[in-house]
């Protein structure tokens, strides 16, 4: 597929968000050299720069049971600390870390994506989607390691394992260090502040916000009920990379994962995206409404959460992660 990476501007996303009539989620329902660094153990200031709703997938097998399909979304966050920003020989921000979230499209209270969503707004009356919060505020995510499904609480533990990891020359899975940013699959986020100190060190109860840059990269944006083609296009990454498996077999992959994702959904065969890249009229009634996703209670493990695929992604081939940020 190819196609031009036309870029999302914020102007043109902040009018399509306030002409458009927005689902409410505050209603409940019941490789090269390139070489990732990880993120530090502390907060990291971060901005959502991608909100990308990927149609209804079949879910893997849960503890051997079958489970339902279900909508997805994909949330993608830009790391804005100086740890998470890339810099040219002269000092220049060229690229940002990526972090990526895929949950389950769902206002249930319960829900990973509702309850994200109640604390990324911080108790804001006005702000009834994600796609408000795109490219705007900042907020602050608290990033640990984990060892063998075991958190790194102290600097001493966190260097011997990394000691650990680099010695090992068999590539182990045990001794692999994770990052984990989230708790009970919901990002770790809280409000961008610093407290505010008085002259002797001591907490005034009043905070500042906190100074980050502007968003580095692209924003990534699309709506499976309400595709624009300016949307469809923020998606798309040109090219391949290489994937080396556990017995050294080499493939290509491409790196244009979310738009392949979003064609490959159950759904798409006469959706309005088709209609749209077919240049034909979308019409609804010859939509099967009993074939709709219709709203599940939650999974209580969230079994779509547990897979980062561009995560996983990014360990294989540097080029990937870098692609990521539309440089």
């Amino acid at each position: 597929m190819t196609q031009e990476n036309t870029g999302l501007n914020l102007t043109d996303l902040t009018s399509f968000v306030e002409d458009t009539d927005l689902q409410d989620l505050t209603l409940s329902t019941g490789g090269g050299d390139f070489k990732r660094e990880l993120l530090p153990v502390k907060n990291h200031a971060i901005r959502l720069v991608g909100y990308a709703e990927l149609g209804t997938h079949a879910q893997k097998k849960f503890q051997s049971e079958e489970m339902v399909d279900v909508d997805g979304v994909r949330l993608t966050f830009e790391v804005l600390s100086k740890d998470g920003l890339r810099l040219d020989d002269n000092g220049k921000v060229v690229g940002a870390r990526r972090l990526y979230l895929e949950c389950k499209k769902s206002t249930h209270e319960k829900s990973t994506l509702r309850k994200l969503f109640e604390l990324m707004r911080e108790g804001d009356s006005s702000i009834t989607h994600f796609a408000q919060m795109i490219g705007t505020k900042a907020w602050k995510l608290k990033v640990n390691w984990e060892q063998n499904k075991q958190v790194l609480q102290t600097k001493k533990a966190r260097e011997e394992a990394l000691a650990a990891m680099e010695a090992d020359k068999e590539n182990k899975k045990e001794l692999r260090i994770w990052e984990t940013w989230k708790t009970a699959g919901v990002p770790n986020i809280s409000p961008a502040v610093n407290p505010v100190m008085d002259e002797d060190g001591e907490d005034t109860g009043e905070v500042t916000p906190m100074k980050v840059p502007a968003v580095v990269g692209k924003l990534e944006f699309f709506l499976w009920d309400n595709p624009q083609p300016a949307h469809w296009a923020s998606l798309f990454i040109e090219g391949e990379y290489e994937n080396k498996d556990k017995d050294g077999k080499v493939t290509k992959v491409s790196k244009n994962r979310v738009q392949n994702a979003i064609i490959g959904a159950k759904n798409y065969d006469g959706s309005p995206l088709q209609c749209m890249l077919d240049g034909v009229k979308f019409d609804d009634s010859v939509i099967d409404e009993t074939s709709s996703s219709k709203e599940q209670e939650p999974v209580e493990d969230e079994p779509v959460e547990e897979q980062e695929p561009v995560e996983e992604a990014e360990d294989d081939t540097g080029e990937a992660d870098m692609d990521e940020l539309g440089l």
